[in-house]
């Protein structure tokens, strides 16, 4: 739930004016349609919930328990059913509408997308009819472009010709989850962007000591498989370069290596933390409950450096997610003079031995065989313009969490 509440920093940045309703219609119910109406009146609230919420509207007259999406994982280019649940503890005075905004997750805010308004259940069931009791499934569909961003959030509300419904104070301690404009946040959630199948790498556990000193010589290596060469993160073809990589695990610790075959090894940035993404880097990012939305983003340079960060959303505040330390160790050795390109280098290797009890929304430690996480391995040299990775993100962002393969743990 906390990744979900996040966004809410975003959410304070969108001040919207009034909101329309699109699909208004009577309030009365076609004697035609009650057998569509029933279908979305519940006698319970169903047991689970993909995003619960449970967050209430003016003095708890209306409840929303939370949000269901049909597929689960929605797919660019393809439409997504998306239930809403209510809950109606108190019948509301007033002509109220409903209105629904779809935003995307940028860095620092939201941009908005679309406006959903509608009246519920295709018009069958405004809130002006909704009764003391009642829990109402209200499913309306959210076509999705096939450049969809990778991410989308949607906020909802009421809203007459006075304004918005206001939204109950949360209990102590609970996460924020409204904008105190009236708006909550009913979901957060990735979407499949289209590309080739996710790939899968199993993991060995570690058998034999490694030391993390970037050389990849230890027995240990030996046997662990190597991930095919990596491929152009924007359209799954051929990179420019040669890059492989290797991990094995134990109780405590997740080890990763990097073969990196290019003719020029180089970096400025000296410093931990500094955006050694700019320049010529090698990375694993992790997403261990695999939800989409908690992650973390782990690089090392040619020089050593390292940068390391744990986002709460995609994009989430970066000064935020720098401040986590993964308390990594790591170990470079270069083929060739680094920062010499009046030679010709055959490439660099590197390793990181990564804690797992720090990383971000783990579910199981240590993890047990056949656990899998989403993960994803790229390395990228911008002064030649090139970025290659295990799971082509198949856009111009390695945040696209939904294109991350996945990491299954073996024996």
């Amino acid at each position: 739930m906390r990744t979900q509440i996040a966004i809410l920093a975003a959410v304070l940045a969108l001040a919207l004016p009034g909101c329309k309703d699109e699909s208004a219609g009577p309030p009365g119910t076609r004697p035609s349609d009650r057998a569509s109406l029933s279908a979305h009146l519940l006698s319970a609230a169903p047991a689970q919930m993909q995003q619960p919420a449970h967050i209430t509207f003016q003095d708890g007259a209306i409840e929303l328990l939370g949000t269901d999406l049909s597929p689960a994982q929605p797919q660019a280019g393809k439409p997504v059913a998306v239930t809403n649940y209510y809950k109606v503890n108190r019948a509301v005075q007033g002509d109220w509408k409903l209105f629904v905004h779809v935003a995307a997750p940028v860095q620092g805010g939201l941009r908005m997308l679309a406006n959903h308004d509608h009246e519920p259940v295709d018009g069958l069931l405004p809130v002006s009819a909704w009764k003391p009791g009642q829990i109402i499934a209200d499913t309306w569909e959210l076509p999705l472009p096939l450049q969809s961003p990778p991410q989308l959030a949607i906020l909802l509300g009421f809203w007459n010709q006075s304004g918005r419904m206001p939204v109950d104070a949360q209990p102590k301690g609970a996460p924020p989850r409204t904008d105190g404009q009236g708006r909550v946040l009913a979901a957060v959630f990735s979407v499949q962007v289209n590309g080739p199948p996710l790939p899968t790498y199993e993991v060995p556990r570690r058998q034999g000591d490694v030391t993390v000193d970037g050389k990849l010589d230890d027995a240990a290596w030996q046997s662990a498989p190597s991930t095919p060469a990596f491929v152009n993160t924007m359209n799954g073809g051929r990179a420019q370069s040669e890059t492989h990589a290797k991990l094995l695990y134990d109780d405590a610790f997740l080890y990763v290596a990097f073969d990196v075959q290019t003719a020029d090894v180089w970096g400025t940035k000296t410093q931990a933390d500094e955006p050694i993404y700019g320049e010529q880097v090698v990375e694993i990012f992790l997403d261990a409950d695999g939800d989409g939305k908690t992650y973390n983003e782990l690089e090392v340079s040619p020089h050593n450096v390292t940068f390391d960060a744990a986002f709460d959303y995609r994009r989430s505040d970066l000064q935020k997610a720098i401040a986590w330390s993964s308390q990594m160790q790591t170990g470079v050795q270069v083929q060739g003079t680094l920062d010499n390109s009046g030679d010709v280098d055959r490439g660099w290797t590197a390793e990181m031995k990564i804690p797992l009890a720090n990383l971000y929304a783990v579910p199981r430690l240590p993890p047990k065989p056949g656990d899998t996480w989403r993960f994803n391995l790229y390395y990228i040299d911008n002064k030649k313009n090139d970025a290659e990775g295990f799971s082509p993100p198949m856009i111009g962002d390695f945040h696209n969490l939904a294109r991350f393969g996945y990491l299954k743990f073996g024996s």
